[in-house]
């Protein structure tokens, strides 16, 4: 990342040489150079804040990572005691939330798997993570629906 904020701060400085060099030949104006010049340095600074993920993050996406191939090998136990670690390494990521909806989802575990998904989407409203939470809390929805309603008619036939 340090090499990202390297480059960032040698383009921006490129970028007011050449907006300088553009006034000086008239090729444009003050006002435009300026503006110019604060476009470059907003993203100058975003990429400074944002720097490097910590290594918290870059232990839950690992953990995470590990916890998907756990789940594609059916190993739910192991994905889900995997994910609740990647959580707390890193609270703000939101795939973690969704692969433990999906993990607890697997071993029936409906209820809680809807509150993780929830997370995900309250979490990361705009990430593809949410999406697929906010997808499987749909099916979930229609799915217990189609139980309860199963349930019911089973109830009333065993009443008969």
């Amino acid at each position: 990342m340090a090499d990202k904020r390297i480059k960032t701060a040698k383009t921006f400085i490129k970028n007011v040489v050449k907006h300088g060099k553009w006034v000086i030949t008239r090729n444009e104006s003050m006002v435009e150079a300026v503006d110019g010049i604060r476009k470059d340095s907003k993203k100058l600074a975003k990429t400074v804040k944002t720097g490097a993920p910590s290594t918290s993050g870059k232990t839950a996406r690992k953990l995470t990572e590990e916890a998907r191939h756990a789940y594609n090998e059916h190993r739910y136990e192991s994905a889900e005691e995997l994910l609740r670690t990647a959580i707390v390494e890193d609270p703000k990521y939101a795939l973690a939330y969704t692969f433990l909806g999906h993990t607890l989802y697997k071993q029936k575990k409906v209820e809680e798997a809807v509150r993780y998904w929830t997370k995900a989407t309250i979490i990361d409203p705009d990430s593809d993570a949410a999406a697929k939470a906010q997808r499987k809390i749909v099916m979930a929805g229609k799915q217990h629906k189609q139980l309860n309603t199963w349930l019911n008619e089973y109830m009333s036939n065993l009443d008969k």
